[in-house]
């Protein structure tokens, strides 16, 4: 049976007879039936082994035998010692290190194989249900999460026993797997035995309903990318959110979970700041979700602009989505005329404090002002505002403002196209 169910997971998983397998293997009985199977299915495969160094001579007796393992099945070893891990949670900072270490080794993998099993996740369902996890979390582990596959998630661990005995397998046990110090622990040795026992049937059920879960969540993240799609409008360094694609119901949730992939921010927070016409910001890692004007924004932290560089006479590349190009083009959004002979005088850069443009009739006016009567958030001032000057005076801010540079009647006249989404339009 164990044979089918990984079988069946390979082939629903689109794995192809020549594709190479890089096989996360601890010792224990789990990851080392896994290394067995797949060596009965003939795939070009390696063993990956993680030494955490937390159980002295014992660890260091778990890397010489799947070393002794990987060598006796004629796969390649690797080996991994881990940090000392002195914040937060050990078992995050050692399962992030471990998937980092694997994904580096897996450019030369086609499929990272783990030996997580049924019970895993029964556990780690009831573990998400205890802290209060929603729909989303509730989705469990994945079967298939980019190269990483777990063929085993169907398979109860009486299976991989019984795989165990009828093919004569050693392997090594962790003592600290039997301590309900941890909570998945207390959850497999205490509580899913006594649920075993007194409702037979419960993990039958269980199994039934966290396949509902996982589909359920499958949809729901389906919706949520088609929405992100929608919902997404590129701006140079991130994103402005159309807001109004997802269902004005419950819309700080959706938009919450339409996020999760960039952070977790207070999206309540910012929408009630954005409908107030106040600004406010939601700050998470190398993410910030920021309202100005009523428009909601989605920002890489570690954006960078050009500072100020000479404008050039053929093309400006001011980033992936804006340039300014000599030339007439169709599809430009704003034309810039001046004199050649005063082309070595002029720059480009972004605003800064203090700046001021000139009016029509001759006064000066702030440019943050100028800005805000035209109603552009400050995300966009930052990232998609350009100023061409000559001699220090702005004379140009493409899709915005313009002022004629003075040239006499020998000089001739260059003209300029600025391509760019409009950021600006409708404001």
């Amino acid at each position: 049976m164990i044979r089918k169910k990984i079988s069946s997971a390979f082939q629903q998983a689109g794995v192809q007879p020549s594709h190479r397998m890089l096989i996360a293997c601890s010792g224990g009985i789990d990851s080392v039936c896994l290394a067995h199977l797949v060596r009965e299915m003939h795939f070009e495969s390696a063993i990956a082994h993680v030494n955490y160094h937390k159980r002295a001579e014992a660890s260091e007796a778990d890397e010489v035998f799947v070393s002794h393992l990987a060598q006796s099945l004629g796969m390649a070893f690797y080996r991994i010692d881990a940090p000392v891990f002195y914040k937060g949670n050990f078992q995050d900072e050692a399962r992030k290190f471990r998937y980092d270490w694997l994904n580096k080794l897996a450019q030369d993998f086609d499929w990272i194989l783990t030996a997580h099993h049924a019970g895993d996740q029964r556990e780690t369902i009831l573990q998400k249900l205890l802290r209060g996890s929603g729909t989303l979390g509730l989705g469990g582990i994945q079967a298939v999460q980019a190269k990483v596959l777990r063929p085993l998630l169907e398979v109860d661990k009486s299976e991989i026993r019984h795989y165990a005995s009828e093919n004569k397998l050693n392997w090594r046990e962790d003592a600290s797997n039997a301590s309900i110090h941890y909570e998945r622990n207390y959850l497999r040795n205490i509580v899913l035995p006594h649920l075993k026992a007194h409702h037979p049937r419960g993990l039958a059920g269980l199994d039934r309903s966290i396949r509902h879960l996982i589909t359920q969540s499958s949809r729901t993240e389906r919706l949520l990318e088609y929405w992100r799609n929608l919902c997404l409008q590129k701006i140079p360094g991130g994103w402005e959110i159309d807001l109004d694609v997802l269902p004005v119901d419950h819309r700080e949730d959706w938009l919450y979970d339409l996020l999760r992939p960039f952070g977790r921010f207070n999206t309540s927070d910012i929408l009630q700041h954005m409908e107030a016409g106040a600004n406010a910001r939601s700050l998470n890692g190398s993410y910030v979700l920021e309202t100005s004007l009523a428009r909601v924004f989605l920002l890489n932290t570690g954006y960078e602009d050009l500072g100020t560089t000479h404008f050039d006479e053929k093309i400006n590349t001011l980033n992936d989505l804006q340039k300014i190009v000599q030339g007439r083009e169709e599809d430009a959004l704003d034309y810039f005329q001046c004199s050649s002979a005063e082309l070595s005088a002029m720059t480009i850069r972004k605003m800064q404090d203090g700046d001021r443009i000139v009016l029509p009739n001759g006064t000066r006016k702030k440019l943050s002002d100028f800005l805000l009567e035209k109603r552009i958030p400050v995300p966009l001032r930052h990232r998609a505002v350009w100023l061409i000057l000559h001699k220090d005076a702005i004379v140009w801010i493409p899709g915005l403002y313009r002022r004629d540079v003075v040239q006499s009647d020998q000089d001739s006249s260059l003209t300029f196209s600025y391509i760019s989404p409009d950021f600006f339009k409708g404001y």
